[in-house]
């Protein structure tokens, strides 16, 4: 299949089926009880997002939620986005257990980031 960029570019994108790490691959691994990641934010994110003035940030491929919910607690809004609906209830679950108000600065949204892409305008 193909699809054009933004840029209007012809890329190839592989069917659902044919991709290694596809859709089905995520959602069995976020579907299973636990958690895949530990929940703390990345360390170089932490490091480096200290030092900016808070704004709108993407976090793509956001899973649990780690990341997303240090920067809500920062006071950033947050647009997470996965392509596995099993990551982002458990991202969404775990960011109102740990705090209520950034849970609210946090908006999830699942796309297939394959055929998907974010306005680049609307995020610092």
């Amino acid at each position: 299949m193909q699809t054009l960029d933004n840029d209007s570019t012809m890329t190839h994108v592989m069917p659902e089926e044919e991709l290694p790490f596809g859709r089905d691959y995520w959602e069995n691994r976020y579907g299973a009880p636990g958690y895949s990641w530990s929940g703390n934010p990345n360390a170089v994110l932490v490091t480096e997002a200290a030092q900016l003035a808070v704004g709108h940030a993407l976090d793509i491929g956001c899973g649990e939620g780690g990341d997303a919910i240090w920067l809500a607690q920062q006071g950033w809004r947050v647009t997470c986005v996965d392509i596995a609906d099993n990551a982002l209830q458990k991202a969404k679950a775990r960011a109102e257990s740990i705090d209520v108000e950034a849970a609210q600065r946090i908006q999830w949204l699942q796309r297939d980031l394959t055929v998907w892409s974010p306005p680049s305008s609307t995020y610092d």
